[in-house]
């Protein structure tokens, strides 16, 4: 049900705050797994009040957002947007394997969504993140940034840097 909509926050009852309290409260005075089992029941009954919660307050479900274009779509977003996730060593069966998807499933959704396929999208989003910080970090070494962004190594950084942006990252720098 949380994926099938896109209300951010729900209001929450009496019954919900008091549940989190006490899940709160058996983390708290954990010792060593001693208390698993009545974090179990309060997670449970957090499940239970949470579907009770949208069955009394007839959520209206959008089955779009629970596609598979959508999932591709989120994790795309994701990486692009988290340096992270970036720095991660992924290869195309990892981000198919990250939506639940096989790769040929996941690459059509890829070349819908961005017009290139994963690894091709992937290394431009690192660019674009090397980039801003060629210019953000001018104390941070090339070959730091190409780590950060996820590179190997800095020879394949600048050759893809400077297929991209048509200089190398020393020049992109200096000349922004």
């Amino acid at each position: 049900m949380l994926r099938h909509n896109e209300q951010p926050v729900w209001p929450a009852g009496d019954q919900l705050r008091n549940c989190f309290r006490r899940i709160g409260k058996v983390i708290e005075t954990d010792r060593n797994g001693s208390n698993v089992s009545r974090l179990t029941v309060h997670l449970n009954e957090l499940f239970v009040l949470v579907l009770e919660m949208f069955s009394d307050d007839h959520v209206e479900l959008d089955e779009s957002l629970s596609s598979t274009r959508r999932t591709v779509e989120l994790f795309l977003d994701d990486l692009s947007g988290n340096l992270e996730h970036l720095a991660q060593e992924w290869t195309l069966k990892q981000m198919a394997g990250q939506c639940d998807l096989g790769t040929t499933h996941f690459t059509h959704h890829c070349k819908q969504l961005t017009n290139m396929a994963p690894i091709e999208y992937l290394n431009h989003c690192r660019l674009e993140a090397a980039s801003k910080l060629l210019l953000d970090q001018p104390q941070m070494s090339v070959l730091d940034i190409a780590m950060a962004c996820g590179f190997s190594s800095s020879q394949y950084f600048a050759t893809l840097f400077r297929r991209h942006f048509g200089r190398t990252p020393l020049a992109f720098r200096t000349r922004s």
